[in-house]
């Protein structure tokens, strides 16, 4: 298991002096040891995740569908080393640290908030404790699983669009401006027309045959 620790910054005095805070690499090395001494109390895996995904946004919140409301480390071939979320509609895949992801881990998302607060914003990265049915946070709180009930986690590789496929061209757009443009325009359900990767994007409201607006790529560096 791999752990990456930011530079620490320096702070200069008198005289040209210049003096390390170790107190980012001190809460990243704690988090190092506190996952490593979780694995050889418990014997358990643990994943380390970057604080700025939030997995749990993309997952099902319908009980009927327990399977999903949770993310999970998928074991398929081309898809290790990372974890997903999905509700059924959309899918979030994001890349992880992990001992071991040949199991299928699924990570409880309560335990994944609370995963975040540990170490404040110093810290970049979380890491929760894995087991088949619960997951553990870093203040040792245990998140009990929902039993899947005889069913199966989809296999996500089946909807993830072929890389190698010729793609016409590409854009980058602020989702936060799209959600508000919607709103403006009285419907989160938007139709979007492109017409190249420069120009500005059409967005129709999907049950609005008059309302309309335009959006601006954003630029390519």
């Amino acid at each position: 298991m791999r752990w990456h620790h930011r530079a620490a910054p320096c702070r200069r005095l008198c005289g040209g002096v210049y003096r390390l805070s170790f107190s980012t690499v001190a809460l990243q090395t704690r988090g190092h040891k506190e996952a490593l001494r979780f694995t050889k109390q418990t014997n358990k895996q643990t994943m380390k995740i970057d604080k700025k995904y939030k997995l749990e946004s993309a997952c099902s919140i319908d009980p009927d569908r327990a399977m999903i409301m949770h993310p999970w480390i998928p074991s398929q071939e081309g898809l290790r080393g990372y974890a997903v979320a999905t509700d059924g509609r959309m899918l979030a895949v994001v890349p992880i640290e992990c001992a071991e992801t040949e199991i299928g881990y699924r990570v409880h998302a309560k335990a994944l908030k609370e995963a975040r607060k540990c170490g404040g914003k110093k810290t970049e990265s979380a890491w929760v404790g894995l087991a088949p049915n619960e997951t553990t946070a870093p203040d040792n709180s245990v998140y009990a699983l929902p039993p899947m009930g005889g069913r199966w986690l989809p296999d996500v590789t089946q909807v993830i669009p072929d890389k190698t496929r010729p793609c016409v061209f590409s854009i980058s757009l602020d989702a936060s401006l799209l959600m508000k443009l919607a709103e403006a325009l009285g419907n989160v359900k938007v139709r979007l027309e492109f017409c190249d990767d420069k120009s500005a994007i059409l967005v129709y409201p999907s049950e609005d045959n008059e309302a309309f607006g335009a959006l601006m790529p954003l630029r390519k560096n």
